[in-house]
């Protein structure tokens, strides 16, 4: 009698599933972080295109010691940490389980 495996399409499916919500909750947590650290709405540019005919190198740098540039920086490693860590978070009990044949 022949079994059937689902294992592998349940994990396909989960896997797509995670990577389509993963630039969605990556987008909160940085906005959230914003509006927490800042206490301010999130800076929305009105130059929308970074890659203009018109525009020199020069004028596409960003100043350095600007308030929004070390807020951005902030926000971003802040967002990174808290990525990472519910990313170990949410793969410890996988890796676990993965190394428990051989442990």
């Amino acid at each position: 009698m022949k079994r059937l495996y689902f294992i592998e399409p349940i994990v396909a499916i989960y896997a797509f599933a995670s990577f389509m919500v993963y630039p969605l909750v990556q987008q909160y947590v940085y906005r959230r972080l914003w509006l927490e650290i800042t206490n301010s709405s999130y800076p929305v540019s009105d130059n929308t295109s970074q890659c203009a005919a018109n525009s020199t190198s020069h004028s596409r740098q960003q100043d350095l010691s600007s308030a929004v540039y070390i807020y951005q920086k902030a926000v971003t490693f802040l967002n990174n940490d808290w990525l990472l860590s519910m990313e170990t978070l949410f793969n410890k009990p996988l890796i676990r389980e993965t190394m428990s044949p051989v442990l």
